[in-house]
């Protein structure tokens, strides 16, 4: 699970329960769902806001989180999610990609910046590069794919031998929580 690729990314999963809309049970939702956006959705069925307003007033950026009910409840087709930035490793470099509209742009910094391009709804086993077929659509992804990457919170620990998941691990027991260094 530590590649861009379809095997690395999607992920089956499944709810079950009384809360559960009775027309929903047993049938299947197909949609963009990001780990982050278990929290708003999480947030919301607990009657609790999402926002971290204390955050924000320090100057953190806004949670990323969307509220993927409607989607989960049957009472949308749709994800709110339309658009996922990913990240994974290749031998010691990171990968980039994104998803939108049912393409995946995949951006591999180790092979002097290989690019490729996937309709992962045609071709979810990505076998068809279409990059240089798709030249308009990739490089639209791209260049949304470059706004998006500047907006990311960066570690500014990097390299230094500083765990982010340390402060976590004392403050909470070993789970995960927020945390400012």
């Amino acid at each position: 699970k530590s590649t861009a690729y379809e095997g690395g990314m999607r992920l089956p999963a499944f709810l079950s329960g009384g809360f559960l809309p009775s027309d929903v049970r047993g049938t299947t939702q197909e949609g963009n769902v990001h780990f982050a956006d278990w929290y708003a959705t999480l947030c919301r069925l607990a009657g609790v806001d999402f926002a971290d307003a204390r955050a924000e007033a320090v100057g953190l950026p806004a949670v990323d989180s969307l509220d993927l009910w409607p989607l989960l409840s049957g009472a949308n087709v749709t994800s709110a999610r339309q658009e996922m930035l990913l990240s994974g490793t290749s031998g010691h470099c990171a990968q980039r990609a994104m998803i939108t509209n049912g393409y995946k742009i995949i951006v591999d910094p180790e092979l002097d910046d290989e690019f490729e391009l996937y309709n992962i709804r045609l071709d979810p086993g990505e076998s068809r590069n279409l990059f240089h077929i798709e030249v308009a659509i990739a490089q639209q992804m791209l260049d949304r794919m470059r706004l998006l990457i500047q907006t990311q919170v960066q570690d500014t620990n990097e390299g230094r031998g500083f765990s982010c998941v340390e402060p976590m691990r004392k403050l909470y027991g070993n789970f995960v929580g927020p945390w400012i260094v």
